[in-house]
């Protein structure tokens, strides 16, 4: 039963660190793109 539930645990925790990670990229992606905007339009 403890094993059982452990799985389980495991595999909800998987997903949502893969949720949190896509959200991670996505942020990361759309700073990224604002940073090389300031830096363009400065030089």
């Amino acid at each position: 039963m403890e094993l059982f539930f452990q799985s389980h645990l495991f595999e909800a925790m998987s997903i949502t660190d893969l949720a949190d990670l896509e959200r991670g990229i996505h942020r990361l992606i759309i700073y990224l793109n604002r940073f090389q905007k300031k830096t363009s339009t400065k030089g």
